[in-house]
């Protein structure tokens, strides 16, 4: 005889979809962008055909974006105004290649920047992405 579950399977399977498709993306992450990046070379036209018939739908998506960001949108844009970046200023993380952007530890505090290369970039904006997932 079955074994009866009081959880829907639709919602069992959704949850096990959502983390089984994460796992498989991250073991196959470069193949999986470089598929993403040959569909699109391949399909330009069709790609903005797409985004021609659906210019409501694309403006929706990044309002919703905008809304969801907007902390860090203010934050960048006043940093971006106020904090130059002076010429030969070296990354303050790896101190070997010039500086270009700013890093922001905390968007409340807009002004307080590190000004980095773009590789200590992405990794402090991964390490703080992995701080805010894990709490």
């Amino acid at each position: 005889m079955p074994v009866l579950c009081a959880m829907p399977t639709s919602f069992i399977m959704k949850k096990d979809r959502k983390k089984y498709m994460k796992e498989y993306y991250q073991k196959n992450k470069v193949e999986i962008k470089a598929k993403i990046k040959e569909y699109k070379e391949n399909n330009k036209e069709k790609i903005k055909k797409w985004k021609e018939n659906n210019k409501e739908l694309i403006k929706e998506h990044r309002k919703k974006d905008y809304l969801t960001h907007l902390p860090q949108y203010k934050a960048r844009k006043v940093a971006y105004k106020k904090i130059k970046i002076p010429k030969g200023q070296i990354c303050v993380k790896c101190k070997k290649e010039l500086a270009t952007e700013r890093h922001h530890k905390d968007y409340d505090k807009p002004l307080e920047v590190e000004l980095v290369c773009k590789k200590c970039h992405i990794k402090l904006d991964k390490i703080k992405q992995q701080r805010d997932k894990n709490g």
